[in-house]
């Protein structure tokens, strides 16, 4: 029999009409009802929502959620398989799809996002519940309790994140304009109106329209982004008069509030905190949004619409990872630009949020400088972003340098130096269990804080490393193809110079040719001198032998931060799962034992060890070294970078020397036929880049008229002027070919 006393035991097993369950798979409870895990006759496994006799009495609430989920069949929705009965109990329960993974309420509180999701997850939660409520509205319903714990987890095939609205209980139709009356939902997720009714004025009671879902929406979200609500009374859910005021009588812009001590004067938030796990760049985007939907005034208050385009407008954007040196330990940057933004649009955005102005500005993607010119489409045009931008994350991001040294490299940052300093966080005396369980938990928000930032340190150092190490081996490349190509151009001017000074000899006039061709060899000496100047001084930074490579940075298999904190983040976990089960184990007990009490002391004082331990990581090793690549950098970039340019500037000049030869030999050639001149073998052809098809030539005459090898033969000048690619084989030096946008000097 079901139910019943077997022995002097109690059985747990329960059946319905065609599922069968167990009383200790509970996996939550709630006002009106239990949710079980069960498994179905064919096998499957699905969530048993039973209803208790109080709801069932009434059957609002089944009737309200059976409704709902019959009519909402959406990928962010919870499916619906059933209404069934308890067959001990007879109570209804309501069969849906089983998820697994708990509630957002249940990612919220582990230990890995104590201070909110991270971006990418927070994005995921974002895109599901924008796409859930915008299935409720257009099937003409209001939820009226969207809060983390009525949102469900679970991984798709892919192993990502899929959450789905759930708990439709208090659901109903409400097309636009109508109102409902009931008050319903959580309080820290209750429109102000709502909760003036339910808590303070009863009797003042008004209707209520289906953008109270916006105000929980915008609470949720601000949960999502902080790991808090965002008004929070010193009094918690018992100070109701100074909740309400928090959420009426905050000025304008303001996203959330706290009260620091009993009738104190509260702190307004208008912008999301520092310890947020959103970059600077999605704060940016979703504060004006937290900003509209969690507002009172009916004049200023969003429609679902304007929601709507709001946040598609943000969901559309590409996330462009960038990591630059900077003062602060802001070392990485999300840039969120429309698909139809530009090169130059990115660089905006980069000079607002790291200071570094546009035309100080040096990317790199892969080891390789990024140039406005990937950015130009077929036709000539600018192209967009997302046409062709290249896809970036924290191991692949884009580097930021800056051509001009920073002064001020070291700045603090306020909450590291407050998780560094804060002596707090102390665990009680008297063993109170729910007090240590909360600093416990803030205690492994704050490893977990610094384990981010180690890892992002050690990105930093590796990918700088690496591309200080590939710029090096390219300057040193580009700078022997520098003096190869100065070789081979200076070889034919003074070649072309020779046979001029020859001819000049031959008929024993020094005029012979026009202005024009003696003005053009000028400016190739000056040039040539310019080209020296310039790899004398490159000369020197190629010489340069401070490389970074020889100091014991974060990362590689001696030093690995990274692996050091991910283990002591996983005891830390461990620890506080210990001390929140033993919260709830020891609340069932009468008396505790001194065991329990040795066993607390001992997690609380190894918690303690470990932030200790990760902190040392931190200040002794990672942000020292950082701070040292960073002054290395600082340096050898703008030095670096300046040489750079030095030698792909002579390139571009030994180009224009080219062009100028050419030039000059076309005017040769026009002026020669009115020349007397003598067949005077010459050895120009030796020149190993003219590439000749003779080994030697017969005389200056045959030089000017067609003696041109197939390079210096074209059918008109602007050929003749099309520049030389540095991917051309070069038979005189023994380096790699690289390729150098033609700018002209």
């Amino acid at each position: 029999m079901l139910g019943v006393r077997s022995g002097s035991q109690v059985s747990t097993y329960r059946e319905t009409t065609y599922h069968y369950y167990s009383t200790e798979d509970l996996l939550g409870r709630g006002a009106t009802c239990e949710v079980f895990k069960g498994i179905s006759q064919s096998g499957e496994y699905r969530a048993l929502k039973i209803f208790s006799a109080r709801a069932s009495g009434k059957n609002s609430d089944i009737a309200r959620e059976v409704e709902a989920l019959k009519k909402l069949k959406h990928d962010n929705v919870v499916v619906f398989y059933s209404v069934e009965q308890d067959k001990l109990t007879g109570r209804p329960v309501v069969v849906t799809e089983l998820c697994e993974d708990g509630s957002l309420q249940d990612v919220l509180n582990s230990l890995d996002f104590k201070y909110g999701l991270d971006e990418e997850e927070f994005l995921l939660v974002f895109r599901h519940l924008l796409n859930g409520v915008r299935h409720l509205r257009r099937n003409g319903f209001v939820h009226r309790d969207i809060k983390p714990g009525n949102i469900l987890r679970c991984i798709d095939e892919n192993g990502k994140s899929l959450y789905k609205l759930s708990d439709f209980g208090t659901a109903r139709l409400l097309d636009d304009g109508d109102e409902f009356m009931s008050l319903v939902g959580t309080e820290e997720y209750l429109h102000p109106n709502l909760y003036n009714a339910a808590f303070l004025h009863p009797r003042c009671r008004g209707g209520f329209d289906a953008k109270v879902d916006l105000w929980s929406l915008g609470a949720t979200l601000y949960h999502c982004c902080t790991g808090c609500v965002p008004f929070r009374p010193y009094g918690g859910r018992d100070d109701k008069k100074a909740m309400y005021a928090m959420l009426t009588r905050r000025p304008d812009g303001v996203i959330g509030g706290i009260q620091f001590k009993p009738g104190g004067e509260i702190g307004w938030i208008k912008e999301l905190p520092p310890a947020s796990s959103l970059s600077s760049g999605m704060k940016r985007l979703i504060t004006p949004l937290l900003v509209g939907l969690l507002q009172v005034e009916e004049s200023k208050a969003w429609t679902f619409d304007f929601f709507f385009e709001k946040a598609d407008e943000i969901l559309d954007k590409t996330a462009v990872n960038v990591l630059a040196i900077r003062p602060n330990p802001t070392w990485l940057y999300k840039i969120y630009l429309d698909p139809k933004n530009s090169f130059h649009d990115l660089q905006h955005q980069l000079e607002e949020q790291t200071g570094i102005l546009q035309k100080d500005q040096v990317l790199f993607y892969q080891n390789e400088c990024l140039k406005s010119e990937i950015m130009t489409s077929d036709d000539g045009g600018v192209s967009s972003i997302g046409a062709c931008f290249p896809v970036t994350s924290l191991n692949r991001p884009i580097i930021l340098l800056s051509r001009k040294v920073m002064n001020k490299l070291h700045k603090p940052c306020a909450y590291l130096d407050e998780i560094q300093s804060d002596v707090s966080l102390q665990f009680s005396d008297t063993m109170d269990l729910s007090y240590d369980v909360t600093i416990a938990n803030m205690i492994g928000g704050h490893i977990n804080i610094l384990h981010k930032q180690v890892l992002i340190s050690t990105s930093l150092q590796e990918h700088i490393i690496e591309l200080e190490r590939k710029q090096r081996h390219n300057f040193r490349r580009d700078f022997d193809v520098a003096k190869c190509r100065r070789s081979d151009v200076t070889e034919l001017h003074d070649e072309i110079r020779h046979v001029i000074k020859k001819a000049e000899k031959q008929t024993g006039k020094d005029d012979i040719w026009s202005l024009a061709v003696d003005d053009l060899f000028y400016k190739n000496d000056e040039l040539l001198k310019t080209v020296e100047e310039d790899l004398i001084t490159a000369y020197e930074m190629l010489n340069d032998g401070d490389t970074f490579y020889n100091t014991d940075w974060c990362y590689g298999e001696s030093a690995s931060c990274v692996r050091k904190t991910a283990r002591i983040l996983t005891k830390a976990a461990k620890i506080i799962d210990r001390m929140t089960s033993r919260r709830q184990n020891l609340m069932l007990k009468t008396r505790k034992n001194r065991y329990d009490g040795l066993q607390h002391q001992a997690d609380a004082k190894n918690l303690i060890n470990l932030k200790d331990d990760i902190m040392k990581i931190w200040k002794n090793h990672c942000l020292p070294k950082t701070r040292t690549l960073q002054e290395k950098i600082n340096a050898w970039s703008s030095a670096h970078l300046d040489a750079s340019d030095k030698v792909h500037g002579s390139i571009n000049l030994l180009e224009k020397i080219r062009k100028n030869s050419i030039k000059g030999l076309q005017l040769l050639r026009q002026e020669s036929s009115s020349q007397e001149i003598e067949e005077t073998p010459v050895n120009i052809y030796s020149t190993p880049l003219l590439r000749t098809h003779s080994q030697c030539a017969s005389d200056l005459k045959i030089l000017l008229t067609d003696g041109l090898p197939d390079i210096y033969q074209p059918d008109n000048l602007e050929d003749a002027l099309t520049p030389m690619s540095i991917l051309d084989t070069n038979p005189r030096s023994n380096v790699d070919t690289i390729s150098i946008p033609y700018i002209d000097s």
